[in-house]
Formats: structure tokens, C-alpha cells, sequence
């Protein structure tokens, strides 16, 4: 589902596994967000198994983690509590 916050994570990860970013598709459903991105390693290169597979690892997690936090825990993040 859509999240506050979700492409600012998605952005935070490509850097950290330094993935570029060539194409996006957002598309926000009510509560349910459907994206797509182009991405690649720098100058364009493909990634490498390693990096995709420690980005591919990285996004599981925090998005799990996300989709598994009950509403109230959501709320109780947001304000900081």
C-alpha cells in the first residue's frame, strides 16, 4: 500500500546501492500505490547480481516492515511518539 514517506525510502535505497534512477511510474490507487522504476547501475552499466541482490534485500525489509506496523503504531511513528 501507499505509505508517507515510501518514494523518499525508495530514493534513500537506490543511493545507498548506488542504483540510478532512468524512469519512474507512479501511480497512487487510494491506498494502494503501484510504481514501476528503470534502474541501473552508474554510467548506465547493469547491476551487478551482488548489488542487486543486497537491493533487493534492502527493500523487503523496510517495506515489510512497513506493511506490517498496525495503524496505530503508523500514527504513534508519525507523530514522533
Amino acid at each position: 500500500g501507499d505509505h508517507p514517506g515510501l518514494l523518499s525510502k525508495l530514493a534513500h535505497s537506490f543511493l545507498k546501492h548506488g542504483v540510478s534512477l532512468h524512469t519512474a511510474k507512479i501511480n497512487t490507487l487510494g491506498n494502494r500505490a503501484e510504481d514501476t522504476f528503470l534502474i541501473s547501475a552508474k554510467a548506465g552499466k547493469k547491476l551487478s547480481k551482488r548489488n542487486a541482490n543486497a537491493l533487493e534485500k534492502d527493500l523487503l525489509t523496510q517495506f515489510w516492515f512497513m506493511s506490517s506496523m498496525s495503524t496505530n503504531e503508523k500514527r504513534q511513528r508519525k507523530a514522533g511518539v
